[in-house]
């Protein structure tokens, strides 16, 4: 036996089971249609504008005002069919406050309420209506990013109720519009009142329940900062700087002559007397013997003037005696300093002539530099903008390159009145005594030596020089 069922769908359902996506889809066209509009104009007073005429025209109002919130206050920014606001000056105002009413109540409030309303304030929307500007009105805020941008106003001149569907779909729209029209705001704000408004959602966010993270990262921040302001640090003056010895001796060429011999070289060791180098002297003993034969042939030539009794001959000779013997015994000093030795204990830091045997040399040449082993001071490069800090007698800590595990405490000698340009710095030379040598210090050894200030400040440490910075440039710049 067979059982057959048949189905019978009544035709009034199914139209209005068919009806709810008609009206859906309609809702998302008027939405699209409402977005376009606004993101087609340039400025944002235009798009509130168009929108405004897009939805009058859409649900038959004869008015459709928006406003945005500002300071906590709703301002009118666009009015359908009304060119000039200025011109209904009294009539935005109560608008205005309308708008203010719905915000404020955070909820949408139509006009004239029906029996199935909530119990809501509505003493301005009543006021509006009755100003001939239109019986039936409705406001509906606008919401972007959880927080109330603008409201807008919905007037019709005759009284007609508003139907909750119309409602809905007008609460739908805003929460789609309100977000544009914050968006299309925002981007023609100037600089400060970006600040401001980033500001004062900062203010919310630290007053306002949760939001733990940023309360936590303000409080590091804040103690941070009470930190640099308040605990004072070692404040230094970091400078280059060279080890050289307390004395330096140029050894010079004597005389004129040719490097016959070299026995040292820059690093050795050399005590007093040592020979360094000689000198080539063959042109100064061929000048000794000449002049040796000429003044053995005055003495004779006056040996026989005094013989004859010729007194004119005998000065004569005597004279030139003189003046060869003269000559003889420069020659002989010349001679005796061809042989050139270390005028103290020390080390020889410059002069490699091993390279250089039987090259000329001119008398006053410098030839090498010797420094003692046992004295040595620091010369200190200090830029001259910390240069107005340094005053002899302030104490440091000097780090050489070869001894980094040895720090030397030094004390400022001598501030140099004079500045040279060094690798793209205008420094000043400093001087500094060690006050307790290590063996192994060589001069020629370098390092950073770091001056010690007065304690201050983090933030006055870093904070003053970039003053000091600022200052420089704005004078430079604006005199």
């Amino acid at each position: 036996m067979t059982v057959s069922t048949k189905i019978t769908v009544t035709p009034k359902l199914t139209a209005v089971a068919s009806e709810a996506p008609v009206a859906r889809r309609g809702e998302r066209l008027r939405a699209v249609d409402c977005v376009n509009t606004a993101l087609a104009q340039e400025s944002f007073n235009v798009a509130a504008t168009a929108v405004a005429s897009e939805l009058a025209r859409a649900f038959d109002c004869d008015h459709v005002v928006i406003g945005m919130t500002y300071g906590g206050a709703c301002k009118l920014v666009a009015w359908s069919g009304v060119a000039d606001l200025r011109q209904e000056f009294r009539l935005a105002r109560m608008v205005a406050a309308a708008m203010d009413e719905s915000v404020d109540q955070n909820a949408t409030l139509r006009y004239p309420p029906e029996p199935d309303d909530p119990p809501r304030i509505t003493l301005m929307h009543a006021e509006l209506a009755t100003a001939g500007v239109g019986e039936s009105v409705l406001t509906i805020p606008l919401v972007a990013q959880r927080r109330i941008v603008g409201a807008m106003s919905f007037i019709r001149e005759r009284k007609v109720p508003w139907p909750h569907d119309e409602i809905a779909s007008l609460e739908n729209l805003g929460s789609v519009i309100g977000p544009v029209l914050d968006l299309k705001l925002r981007s023609q704000d100037s600089a400060f009142a970006r600040l401001r408004r980033d500001l004062t959602a900062f203010g919310h966010r630290l007053t306002k329940p949760g939001h733990y993270r940023t309360k936590l990262v303000t409080c590091g921040l804040l103690a941070l900062l009470s930190a640099a302001l308040l605990i004072p640090v070692d404040a230094n003056v970091t400078a280059p700087a060279k080890l050289e010895g307390l004395i330096q001796r140029s050894v010079t060429a004597p005389v004129d002559s040719f490097i016959k011999e070299v026995f040292v070289r820059p690093g050795d060791t050399v005590g007093q007397g040592q020979l360094l180098l000689v000198l080539a002297d063959q042109e100064l003993r061929n000048e000794q013997r000449r002049l040796e034969s000429a003044l053995a042939r005055f003495r004779s030539e006056h040996a026989s003037a005094f013989a004859q009794q010729d007194r004119a001959k005998m000065v004569e000779a005597q004279a030139r005696v003189d003046e060869t013997g003269a000559q003889l015994a420069l020659i002989e000093e010349q001679l005796a300093r061809t042989q050139v030795t270390a005028p103290f204990d020390g080390l020889v830091i410059q002069g490699d002539l091993q390279q250089q045997i039987g090259a000329p040399v001119r008398r006053g040449d410098a030839l090498m530099v010797l420094a003692p082993n046992d004295g040595f001071r620091i010369v200190l490069q200090i830029e001259d903008r910390d240069i107005k800090s340094i005053k002899p007698g302030m104490q440091g800590r000097l780090t050489l390159s070869a001894m980094p595990y040895e720090p030397l405490k030094v004390t400022i000698e001598r501030v140099t009145p004079l500045a040279r340009f060094v690798d793209g710095h205008n420094v000043f030379e400093v001087q500094a005594a060690l006050q307790k040598g290590l063996p192994g210090l060589r001069p020629g050894l370098e390092g950073v030596a770091k001056i010690s200030l007065e304690r201050r400040p983090v933030a006055l440490l870093f904070g003053g020089r970039l003053m000091e910075w600022v200052r420089f440039h704005l004078w430079t710049l604006f005199g």
